[in-house]
């Protein structure tokens, strides 16, 4: 199982989506341990939204606990580091890919929903 506390995010927890995204089910992180970030980068049907995911967190800083241990801090380094190692083209492209396939998405369910 991963080393780092599952404790639930220290963000703004007014809304019920938060709440709800702060309270995963175990069985989530049981199945996660199996899954690497290497997995994710390397498969294709997640490569983008991987590297949008790890781009997204490099960005937003206001979403981090105001206090993380050390692993949490290695952890958000590392993040950190692989998002600038990655070519800005490429998170370009990413970006683009994930956007085209919500927008798809979206036309998918409004066209069944007005069949």
């Amino acid at each position: 199982m991963s080393q780092l506390k599952k404790s639930p995010a220290q963000t703004d927890t007014s809304s019920k989506m938060t709440d709800f995204i702060n309270e995963l089910p175990e069985e989530v992180y049981v199945m996660a341990d199996d899954i690497t970030l290497s997995d994710l980068l390397s498969f294709p049907a997640t490569r983008h939204w991987t590297v949008s995911m790890i781009s997204n967190a490099s960005h937003h800083p206001g979403n981090l606990p105001q206090k993380m241990d050390e692993e949490e801090r290695l952890m958000m380094h590392n993040i950190l580091t692989i998002n600038n190692t990655l070519p800005m083209e490429m998170r370009a492209a990413c970006f683009s890919k994930c956007q085209k396939l919500v927008h798809l998405a979206r036309e998918l369910k409004r066209s069944k929903t007005n069949e």
